[in-house]
């Protein structure tokens, strides 16, 4: 190549990096082949080993499973069991357990199903708005949380499956936020696909927790005032928000608000400006990021480079993602705010001119670079979660009940509260095998795993997760239904005070049968069945 000819090469490679960073419209086919392939990748990983691992967080992992097999056993949420989070997380264990039994594995394929939903609807948000190198990143930023094996602001092998509410939350309300705040572009304009999709995502926000979908309902309001392509469909977006909220305040609804007003009244969720504080001080590189970020985006828009919308997303998604995160029982991550980063994206990569091709490639790389170490983060973790998955003798198996492929990391040498609950529980389930009895088992602890070890049906009326500041129901109210009752000789610290005391006189008068083990105390309704 001659030295005429080198400058020519040079723009030409540099135009087909442009076109798949800003102007190429990424095909429907091409799209879905170049974000379902690590998707599925990331997928078999967490599948793969054919067993769940934990590290910590195993109280709220079988809480997690308790409410699944609540609705497995046609038990409907907020009625015959009460919890302040939406079911979406029950259903999706609930679904598992049709695909591979009552096992703790029944989890990470509800949340496999869960990141397959997620990873279509990134598809149809990100595939009108981006050219391909950002839409695939954007696809698996908002996809790959759902099946992430750590908690988002937690080390990448302290490994744990707990408030998997959370990460579908983060996931879903990301792909609304891009929906809102970059407008189609190309052929795709249509105003249609992008409503439906967000009335979609805003449901399943609702049932999902409700913060979120609060959160949802004020970004479709703050879009309304300053994005272009929502306003030009104010009529649309607006049935799409008398739809939501409709479905929110419905009959059907009123027992989820009522469960989640009682949870607000009872304090159990501290509100104020000094946890909102704690939030921004807690994330302060991830805040200054965002923060340099907004003053660029507004000195733009000064300029009359970008329009409103672009500082105003800027600003707005990461003080929406500080408020979720101070509702939230995770300490650091805000996802939310690098949704802001692909609306700067956008707008940056439409003031390239022709003459600066090369120079801005480099740039708009480094504006993905966030999202893409996100996504990078989860993937690692996955890669050293199946080796470590995959290799019995590091591990401490479950090896009675229906928690049998569960296991815990290091559970005896690092973590011994974990596999000293286990082994509790344990003791239980070989009370009842050994002794024949059956039926529907309360326990009163912080939660209730027993009919799922058991494979029995669970009891009505009871809260599936008890805290040190919830209100107590009435004795008859989560006892009645039961057959048996299991009290802890040493309760836990953290559940409401007095609760032995409130239940006892009940429990002494309705079920005379008693039974124990070194950890519990089992009272029934009927003396077990005699040994053959």
């Amino acid at each position: 190549m001659d030295a005429a000819e080198a400058p020519r090469a040079a723009r030409g490679d540099g135009k087909r990096a442009l076109d798949l960073l800003r102007d190429g419209e990424p095909g429907w086919a091409i799209l879905t082949l170049a974000a379902g392939l690590p998707v599925a990748l990331a997928a078999w990983l967490l599948l793969a080993p054919g067993r769940v691992v934990m590290e910590f967080g195993v109280t709220d992992f079988l809480f997690n499973l308790a409410g699944g097999w609540q609705v497995l056993n046609g038990r409907i949420q907020h009625i015959d069991f009460h919890e302040p989070v939406g079911p979406v997380t029950f259903w999706l264990t609930a679904l598992g357990y049709h695909v591979v039994g009552p096992t703790p594995f029944a989890m990470v394929v509800g949340e496999t199903i869960a990141c397959a939903m997620l990873s279509v609807a990134a598809m149809l948000a990100a595939g009108r708005r981006l050219a391909l190198v950002p839409a695939v990143i954007f696809v698996l930023f908002a996809a790959l949380p759902a099946i992430m094996p750590f908690n988002m602001g937690e080390r990448l092998n302290s490994y744990s499956f707990a408030v998997a509410y959370n990460r579908y939350g983060w996931g879903a309300i990301g792909i609304l936020a891009l929906v809102l705040f970059i407008p189609p572009r190309g052929r795709r304009t249509g105003v249609w696909p992008d409503l439906l999709l967000a009335l979609l995502l805003l449901i399943a926000l609702f049932y999902t927790k409700i913060t979120y979908f609060l959160v949802g309902l004020a970004m479709v309001g703050v879009a309304l005032l300053v994005a272009g392509h929502v306003r030009e469909a104010r009529s649309g977006w607006g049935l799409v928000l008398v739809l939501a909220v409709a479905n929110a305040l419905a009959p059907h609804s009123h027992p989820y608000i009522a469960d989640i007003h009682r949870h607000l009244s009872s304090g159990a969720t501290p509100l104020g400006p000094g946890m909102f504080l704690g939030v921004i001080f807690s994330n302060g590189p991830e805040c200054s990021l965002y923060g340099m970020m907004a003053v660029t985006a507004l000195m733009l828009w000064r300029h009359g480079l970008v329009p409103l919308r672009v500082p105003v997303a800027m600003g707005t998604l990461p003080v929406a993602g500080l408020a979720l995160l101070s509702l939230n029982t995770q300490v650091q991550g805000l996802p939310l705010g690098v949704v802001g980063l692909f609306v700067l994206y956008v707008a940056i990569a439409g003031q390239i001119g022709p003459g600066r091709v090369i120079p801005a490639t480099p740039v708009l790389l480094a504006l993905l670079l966030t999202p893409a170490m996100a996504s990078g983060t989860i993937a690692l973790s996955l890669a050293g979660y199946w080796r470590l998955a995959s290799q019995p003798a590091a591990l401490w198996p479950v090896e009675r009940s229906n928690l049998r492929d569960l296991a815990l990391s290091g559970a005896v040498a690092f973590n011994p509260t974990q596999s000293r609950y286990i082994s509790s529980l344990i003791e239980i389930t070989d009370l009842f095998a050994a002794t024949g009895a059956a039926g529907r088992i309360q326990l009163i602890d912080r939660v209730n795993p027993l009919p799922f070890m058991l494979g029995e049906p669970p009891p009505r009326g009871g809260d599936l997760w008890w805290d040190s500041d919830f209100p107590l129901r009435p004795p008859a109210e989560i006892l009645g239904d039961a057959d048996h009752v299991v009290l802890a000789k040493k309760p836990a610290r953290l559940l409401p005070a007095g609760i032995h005391a409130r239940y006892l006189p009940y429990i002494e008068a309705n079920f005379p049968h008693r039974m124990e083990t070194a950890s519990w105390i089992v009272y029934s309704r009927l003396p077990p069945p005699p040994s053959r």
